[in-house]
């Protein structure tokens, strides 16, 4: 059975039940933190106050405004809204070209061709902030980077992070091709090797293809960019 980021990360993101007594630890908890526009925020009784909301910015977590005075620690899990999920029981999970292929009402449009979303997402939970949240990252309690946000939702009130690295999911021939089903593709932006990534759509072999002739390293890559310098954990097993 063929281990994947969905099933993987859904155990440690995401909790059915809690036992108060249980260490938060168990759990990856992921934290969003952004500064965005305030032009979408309306309120008549305060008009006089935000009539200047255009040179205003707001600051955004991804907490429940309700109960994050109480619970400060901690980050938060993942959304459980409906109209991005992949999977029926992995809230959260998302499969961009399944569930999100575009942004808004058309594709994303570069070099005259149009182009299409995929690889993996999360859709943090209470997490759905203004203009100028792109590009925040999603980090978890030990500050290692696990996303990047794209997208938000107001009227879904959810968003969207495009993961860093994807283990990839067998549909079980859900759906169906000419020559081949999709599969959720497994990739690393970072370092590489997944089956389905194109030799060299990496940032470390971008880098190698720059620098390695410099012999240059970096505080990512101490040991340099050359393929067997690529730390075990993230090698995808064959």
């Amino acid at each position: 059975m063929l281990k994947t980021t969905c099933t993987i990360m859904k155990k440690l993101i995401d909790r059915l039940i809690v036992r108060k007594n249980m260490m938060a630890t168990h759990y990856m908890q992921l934290v969003d933190l952004a500064l965005t526009l305030t032009t979408n925020e309306i309120n008549m009784l305060m008009k006089k106050k935000y009539k200047n909301k255009k040179l205003n910015y707001e600051l955004w977590i991804n907490k429940d405004g309700q109960v994050s005075i109480k619970n400060n620690k901690d980050g938060n899990w993942l959304s459980y809204v409906l109209g991005y999920r992949t999977i029926n029981d992995k809230p959260g999970i998302v499969d961009a070209f399944i569930s999100a292929p575009k942004n808004g009402a058309k594709f994303h449009e570069y070099d005259g061709k149009q182009w299409v979303s995929v690889g993996l997402n999360y859709s943090p939970k209470h997490y759905a902030p203004f203009g100028g949240s792109s590009g925040t990252s999603i980090r978890n309690q030990n500050n290692q980077l696990v996303a990047v946000f794209h997208s938000a939702n107001q009227n879904a009130g959810a968003g969207l992070a495009v993961a860093f690295r994807s283990q990839g999911y067998d549909y079980k021939g859900i759906f169906k091709g000419d020559s081949k089903n999709y599969e959720l593709p497994q990739y690393d932006l970072i370092y590489g090797g997944g089956k389905d990534q194109k030799e060299g759509a990496s940032y470390r072999e971008a880098m190698k293809k720059l620098y390695e002739s410099q012999n240059i390293k970096t505080y990512l890559f101490p040991n340099g960019f050359a393929d067997e310098k690529v730390p075990e954990k993230f090698k995808f097993s064959k």
